[in-house]
């Protein structure tokens, strides 16, 4: 999919997750790393580039609604 408004910029997450999890057992976590925040890269793109201050909110809304259920998941498993 072309994306022409987006950063195409993935050495540089990858650069800053080797700088943080440098050890070689660590290489699954500085592709998910990476991963996460080309996505989050693309997702601020779109939004700069697309979206009204309305579609900007509603999806801050959903975010913290998902964060929230995050956390009830994790404190429910974690303490029953």
């Amino acid at each position: 999919m072309k994306l022409p408004y987006a950063r195409d910029r993935i050495v540089e997450p990858y650069f800053y997750a080797c700088g943080i999890f440098h050890e070689e057992e660590n290489s699954h976590i500085r592709i998910v790393f990476t991963k996460v925040f080309v996505l989050l890269g693309l997702m601020d793109d779109t939004y700069d580039v697309h979206a009204t201050l309305e579609e900007c909110q509603m999806l801050n809304e959903a975010i913290q609604r998902y964060i929230y259920i995050c956390i009830y998941s994790l404190h429910k498993v974690n303490f029953g």
